[in-house]
C-alpha cells in the first residue's frame, strides 16, 4: 500500500453527466475498493449530489473560480442539500 488518496474531478466541461454516468463512476471506484479512500470533487453542485445520493459516506470537495461570497453561498446550498453543517 502507498498511502494513495484519489481527488476525482467529475468535470464540468459543457458535457452533462446523468446520475446514471456517475453512478457507473461511483461502481468502478468501488469495484477497486476505494470508496472509503477518495474524496469527489467537481464545479458543478448537482454532480456532487449525485455522488451523495449514491454513498452517502462519500467525501466531497466543491471546486470554485467564484467570488468567496458566492461560493459560501454555493456551499450553504450544498449543505442543505446534503442535511450537514459547515
Amino acid at each position: 500500500e502507498i498511502g494513495l488518496h484519489p481527488y476525482i474531478e467529475i468535470k464540468n466541461d459543457g458535457e452533462v453527466y446523468t446520475q446514471e454516468q456517475v453512478e457507473s463512476l461511483v461502481a468502478i471506484v468501488e469495484k477497486y475498493g476505494m470508496e472509503d479512500n477518495c474524496t469527489w470533487i467537481s464545479f458543478n453542485l448537482t454532480y456532487l449530489e449525485y455522488v451523495k445520493n449514491i454513498d452517502s459516506t462519500a467525501r466531497l470537495g466543491y471546486v470554485s473560480s467564484k467570488t468567496i461570497s458566492q461560493s459560501m453561498m454555493s456551499i450553504h446550498m450544498l449543505s442543505k442539500l446534503m442535511n450537514v453543517k459547515c
